[in-house]
């Protein structure tokens, strides 16, 4: 009876989780509205600034599917002009300059006609979704009662399953995961064929200064390349070239498989039910990507490799299985070779590397095997990094952006007089002009009313460095014109040059800028992980506390993916400038980390009560000997 309490309840709990999953990706619009077009003759026309006109929509309750709001794509409003669609545009200074765009931004639609001159009212209308009646507040009680609903039933699972059976707690951990897999396979079904691309994404797709893994993941899916207009329009590609498509499905596919071979791992250390319900609320409150997996972007990838990763290290603790570690260091370097920053990954592998130590030392034959195998394996994946840097930059190094990184926090921290103690008069002359730039784009911007920030690598490496260094690359100093391998080769060189004297004589100023970037920025300002009394770094204290009361495999693993995060933050604060994408990048393992150290104390905090009932019930006899 027991048993098949459990099977209903996990049926249910993976029910909830499927219709969580679906309702979230497909709204009541998509799947229960009808199409409506709306004519605009009547509401208030308004000229914006160059050719952009706004019409004013408040009183019509569309605010909420504007541009500026997260909303689905289902409940966007399209804007038509005599029947045909304009096409949208994020920037609204495009929409002043160009013909035929239109944004909806709040209560008005800002839109640019097709034709030039003043708009005719009567040619305008909004089509959109709408679910009405009965239909809509059907579809909208399944999208607010669904997710509260797999909690409940979650929780209560959990607790069904701690006095169940084997056979029926696996099975029950099995529907669980197949809820999970239920609950996200909407979203990857509806952008299946969904290309995004972001401001970077075009130097993947031409393979510029980035880690090799993801351009040659372009690479392999080679089927026709795409055109320079198509590289810098940011957005969903109306037309995506096939070679992207396959390298995105690609992504997807490795992605969602380490996602989902993440998610058993940790159910297989705490409760399987819980452990689904967890890794569900990644995706539903968008922590478990920084960018969308359908982007044209390394992130997807590396986040792969990284939950592969924790899969393995958790999967470790559990067996105790010395001939993981190999594959662990697999998916540690090929993080590493499709995101540079993804070196923090390298404490998941120490750690897991540890525990095989600790707990296999008697076999030490297999243990130095594995271990050997697993260094073999670093090794390759190391020279492949800088066999890479070679053939596509021209220099041996583990980061394509390494000296143009350093070259930022030298610009940031140099004075003048630094100039004179340049090695040689190219980089005396690179860096006067280089921190002339810089003073130059400072005080354009300000006049332009801009902030300014405490540390700006872009300004201090693209808009200053760089120019600086073209000029001394080029032919007008006397130097044959270079290939761009030898330019990349060069200015790399220039800005090492540079910044070995800078940095030196200015360490402690590096220092501030690297403790300001992760107390701050990535600490307090990028990070979602705070409650409005609790900083971060308080809630990282707590959790490393409950893994002291804990002392067990799950709070071994928590202090590991807790100190992970904490090294993502060091090597972003130490190499970069810290976004917020940046931040959000490693968040899931923090999350993770809060979530094993709890169950590790709950766990802790049971057995205690258990033995001091036990205690308290065993009779006491011959003056106080038990």
């Amino acid at each position: 009876m027991r048993s098949r309490l459990v099977l209903a309840l996990a049926a249910a709990a993976a029910a909830s989780l499927t219709l969580a999953g679906l309702s979230r990706a497909l709204p009541p619009e998509a799947l229960l509205g009808r199409e409506v077009t709306l004519p605009l003759a009547g509401l208030p026309l308004a000229h914006r600034a160059g050719q952009s006109w706004s019409f004013e929509l408040r009183g019509l309750k569309l605010a909420g599917r504007a541009d500026d709001v997260s909303a689905p794509d289902e409940e966007r409003v399209a804007l038509l002009e005599g029947g045909s669609p304009l096409r949208r545009a994020e920037l609204h200074e495009r929409i002043e300059r160009e013909p035929g765009l239109y944004s909806h931004w709040g209560e008005a639609v800002i839109f640019s006609p097709s034709a030039a001159g003043p708009p005719e009212p009567g040619r305008y209308a909004l089509r959109f979704r709408a679910a009405t009646g009965a239909a809509r507040k059907f579809g909208r009680a399944v999208q607010c009662g669904a997710l509260p609903a797999a909690v409940l039933l979650s929780l209560l699972c959990s607790l069904a399953v701690l006095r169940c059976p084997e056979r029926p707690a696996r099975a029950a951990g099995l529907l669980m995961l197949a809820g999970l897999a239920g609950g996200v396979l909407p979203a990857v079904v509806k952008s299946r064929g969904v290309v995004i691309m972001e401001q970077d994404s075009k130097t993947y797709v031409r393979n510029f200064m980035r880690p090799p893994l993801y351009p040659y993941l372009i690479k392999l899916c080679k089927h026709e390349e795409p055109t320079w207009e198509q590289l810098t329009a940011y957005g969903p590609m109306p037309a995506p070239p096939r070679t992207l498509v396959r390298a995105v499905r690609a992504q997807k596919a490795l992605f969602w498989a380490a996602f989902l071979a993440a998610a058993a791992a940790a159910g297989s250390l705490t409760s399987r039910p819980l452990s689904a319900l967890f890794f569900y609320l990644l995706v539903h409150f968008d922590f478990h990507l920084p960018v969308s997996d359908s982007s044209v972007m390394s992130e997807p990838l590396a986040a792969a490799l990284l939950l592969l990763l924790v899969a393995g290290l958790l999967r470790l603790l559990r067996t105790r299985c010395l001939w993981l570690l190999p594959p662990l260091a697999l998916c540690c370097g090929g993080a590493v070779l499709a995101r540079s920053a993804s070196a923090f990954g390298v404490v998941l592998f120490g750690c897991a590397a540890l525990v095989a130590v600790v707990s296999c030392w008697r076999r030490k034959r297999a243990l130095f095997a594995s271990l050997g195998l697993a260094g073999l394996v670093g090794l390759a994946c190391l020279g492949a990094l800088l066999l890479a840097g070679r053939a596509d930059n021209g220099y041996w190094a583990l980061s394509p952006l390494r000296n143009y990184e350093r070259v930022a926090f030298a610009l940031q921290v140099a004075d003048e007089e630094d100039a004179a103690r340049m090695p040689d008069p190219e980089a005396r002359w690179f860096l006067r002009r280089a921190l002339e730039l810089r003073r130059q784009e400072e005080q354009r911007r300000l006049r332009a009313g801009q902030a300014l920030f405490p540390f700006d690598l872009n300004l201090n490496c693209w808009v200053a460095a760089l120019p600086a260094a073209d000029t001394l690359a080029s032919s007008e100093h006397g130097r044959p014109r270079p290939t761009p391998l030898e330019k990349y080769a060069y200015v790399d060189g220039l800005f090492g040059r540079a910044s070995d004297v800078v940095l030196a004589l200015h360490r402690d100023r590096y220092w501030r800028i690297v403790a300001r970037s992760f107390l701050v920025d990535a600490s307090r300002e990028c990070t979602r992980l705070k409650l409005p009394h609790l900083p971060f770094l308080a809630l990282v204290g707590l959790a490393l506390g409950c893994c002291l009361v804990g002392r067990d495999s799950c709070a071994f693993a928590a202090a590991a993916c807790l100190a992970a995060h904490l090294a993502s933050l060091a090597v972003v604060s130490l190499h970069e400038q810290v976004v917020a994408r940046y931040v959000h990048f490693s968040e899931w393992l923090c999350l993770l980390g809060f979530f094993l150290a709890a169950w590790s104390l709950l766990r802790a905090v049971a057995a205690r009560a258990c033995r001091r009932g036990a205690d308290e019930g065993t009779p006491v006899v011959n003056g106080g000997a038990r």
